[in-house]
């Protein structure tokens, strides 16, 4: 038997594949322009790259990336679990009909993470060295670090904006609002060229957050001077016990980075942060699916609509399942070629580091696809204990491996793909106990 199968999607194993057939066609439909915005927003990052590489050189694009793995480490636990806890919340009020409620938990959002933003501002420039021995292994880099926090900035209030088009389901706009923050603004930067990485990363800090500030004007912004106190216990209280677990996330994919910075150098390092950005890539293919499916599985879970639930997310596991699997093996086949194509000569070696962190991509396309599900359900932070798990298996092999004094590259990046499969197993199991509840 399928591990979803209801009697909604499927009566018999005669009729399973073309249940399936038009569970995809119909789930499709809802989810298909934030697909297509996922896919343009992939696009546009695969020629960044391109661009870094193109410009900087082989030591400039190391920089570059291990810079970009820096920010996706930090700007998450800025927002105080508020990207899960703003859209669930909002959703809820919807379905309620609590009109001004759904505004108020923005205002209360948005106080929290403009206090947030000023304290990350305040620690990272005042430590600069700090934390550019942290993130580089060398203090030298430090001129690096206004730039980075500038873009962490931006990309908070972003999530803001983003968190409230999306509670509301209002996808067009928070689709527009991705593509051109994370696909377009560091395009046009980088398109300019012949310039350093401090500057073309202070010039991405600056439009994102101007792009970010012009979001705002179509939310509720003016509850920032509220009384919104009862909405921020709420948030935080949902939100605080995710902030481990989006902290543990983003240290599970950041780590390698960092440990081979250490260990190894900056310019493995960033080879590292290129190969785990491709298998981001993988992950973003679904995660427009965890981007509707919180909101959407709020709204169910409170209307009681169980049985609709089980077949939505039988149809998105066996989905996700499949894709990732395909483009899992395809990538495996045609690393070597496509990093020739794509980077050039110079960063072939690249290509046994994309496909060891590759082998991951199943079990955290899962994870992608499915977390929202557990969210919806759970107000325990279920997750956060997932991947604290993960991270700990993942801290524990690369402390064995730097107590063995084992500096290659490889093998340093070998726990990545081993704690993923734990963390895909353990989400698996949890989307289970949502829909047999």
């Amino acid at each position: 038997m399928a591990i979803f199968e209801t009697e909604t999607i499927v009566a018999t194993r005669s009729r399973g594949v073309r249940a399936l057939g038009r569970g995809i066609f119909q789930e499709g439909r809802e989810y298909a322009s934030t697909f297509l915005t996922q896919f343009a927003d992939l696009g546009c990052q695969v020629l960044a790259y391109k661009l870094a590489a193109h410009y900087f050189g082989k030591q400039g694009f190391s920089e570059y990336a291990v810079a970009r793995r820096a920010i996706s480490t930090i700007y998450p636990v800025c927002l105080l679990g508020l990207g899960v806890a703003l859209p669930r919340y909002i959703a809820i009020a919807s379905t309620d009909g609590e009109g001004g409620t759904h505004d108020r938990f923005f205002g209360a959002s948005l106080q929290c993470v403009v206090v947030s933003i000023a304290a990350a501002l305040v620690l990272i420039n005042a430590g600069s060295s700090t934390f550019s021995y942290l993130i580089y292994g060398d203090s030298s880099y430090r001129t690096l670090t206004s730039p980075i926090s500038a873009i962490i900035a931006g990309l908070c209030l972003h999530a803001l904006a983003y968190g409230y088009f999306r509670g509301h389901l209002q996808m067009d706009r928070a689709n527009i609002l991705q593509l051109v923050n994370s696909g377009l603004v560091p395009l046009v930067v980088l398109f300019r060229g012949g310039r350093s990485v401090g500057t073309v990363l202070a010039e991405i800090g600056l439009l994102t957050t101007l792009v970010s500030l012009l979001a705002l004007l179509f939310t509720p912004w003016q509850k920032l001077a509220s009384n919104c106190w009862t909405e921020v216990k709420v948030l935080l209280h949902y939100g605080i016990p995710r902030m481990p677990g989006d902290f543990a996330l983003i240290a599970l994919l950041g780590l390698p980075t960092f440990l081979v910075a250490h260990e190894v150098g900056v310019e493995n390092a960033g080879y590292v942060a290129f190969s785990i950005s491709m298998l981001n890539m993988i992950g973003a293919v679904f995660a427009p699916i965890g981007l509707v499916l919180l909101p959407k599985a709020s709204g169910l879970i409170a209307r009681g609509a169980i049985e609709e639930l089980k077949a939505h997310l039988s149809t998105v596991f066996r989905l996700s399942l499949l894709v990732s699997f395909s483009l899992t093996i395809l990538t495996e086949i045609s690393a070597g070629p496509l990093l020739r194509i794509y980077l050039g000569h110079d960063f072939s070696q690249m290509t046994i580091l994309v496909r060891i962190i590759m082998l991951g991509a199943v079990p955290y396309a899962i994870y992608t696809a499915l977390r929202s599900a557990v969210d919806a359900h759970h107000f325990k932070a279920i997750n956060t204990r997932n991947c604290a798990i993960a991270l700990t298996i993942l801290a524990t092999c690369s402390a064995l491996l730097v107590l063995a004094h084992d500096k290659a590259v490889t093998s340093l990046i070998l726990p990545l793909p081993l704690s993923l499969l734990v963390l895909g197993i353990l989400t698996w199991r949890e989307a289970r106990k949502v829909v047999e509840a």
